[in-house]
């Protein structure tokens, strides 16, 4: 199988790894650019796990505990169960807003 080039099974697959490629691009490229990140987040058709933790993380470090939390609840209403680098980054903004009972209040729903 050397030297041959995946192809990927449609044009959605191909979009969407696009789009997930072009997100962690922003991500690295332009993290304090706000608009710029949600955008890329938001061309991706389905996103996964990998991609939610991703934006997760990113408002975590913002520090930005709603969005974070908002993004978390998008994941799980899509059926999408969170992994321990999830929790643990909104865990990480709850931190960083200095509201202990916040990650708590997560687990319960």
């Amino acid at each position: 199988m050397s030297g041959e080039e995946i192809v990927p099974r449609s044009n959605w697959h191909e979009e969407r790894d696009a789009a997930c490629w072009n997100f962690r691009k922003v991500l690295d490229t332009e993290p304090e650019n706000w608009q710029a990140v949600v955008s890329a987040f938001e061309r991706i058709s389905k996103p996964s796990r990998r991609e939610f933790g991703l934006m997760v993380n990113y408002y975590a470090r913002r520090g930005d505990k709603h969005h974070a939390r908002a993004t978390f609840e998008n994941m799980r209403a899509r059926g999408i169960e969170p992994n321990s680098y999830v929790f643990t980054n909104l865990v990480h903004a709850y931190a960083v807003a200095r509201d202990i009972r916040g990650p708590y209040l997560a687990l319960k729903k």
